[in-house]
């Protein structure tokens, strides 16, 4: 009898621990989970077609909030990093708080590069952003 009785306990036991490790997959991490759903993660290149984009210079993302005639909004986000090597394209990978992302407003984004304070290169318009997260971003900038 005490045999079944420590059978029991045990595949009890063990039903216990297996269902407290299924369930703690299920818990809710805070820090993660709001990373995750409080940013967007926009990826993309930036393309010269004339020269190069220098070395050690910086680079501006604009994000511009857009109306649907094509006016914007004073409202946008800047992004800049630093080119490190001379080449046609620099890779970029941004993270845009979602609220600014899902506005019902069309979202468009520009490119700029300076050097010493001086601009070197710029889009030549705004390009409008998909609600596709799949889509990669091309931004072609030209001399100023």
């Amino acid at each position: 009898m005490t045999l079944v009785i420590k059978n029991q306990r045990l595949i009890l036991s063990l039903c216990l621990l297996m269902l407290t490790i299924y369930l703690s997959g299920c818990s809710n991490h805070p820090i993660v989970r709001q990373n995750n759903n409080n940013t967007f993660q926009l990826v993309g290149h930036i393309y010269s077609k004339a020269i190069d984009i220098p070395s050690e210079s910086i680079i501006t993302l604009s994000l511009t909030s857009m109306l649907t005639e094509g006016d914007i909004k004073p409202h946008n986000l800047d992004y800049k990093f630093i080119n490190q090597k001379a080449r046609r394209t620099a890779e970029f990978e941004i993270k845009v708080p979602k609220n600014f992302y899902e506005t019902t407003e069309q979202l468009g984004i520009s490119a700029r590069v300076e050097k010493n304070n001086e601009l070197l290169m710029m889009s030549d318009k705004i390009i409008p952003l998909s609600k596709k997260r799949s889509d990669n971003i091309v931004l072609t900038v030209f001399p100023n």
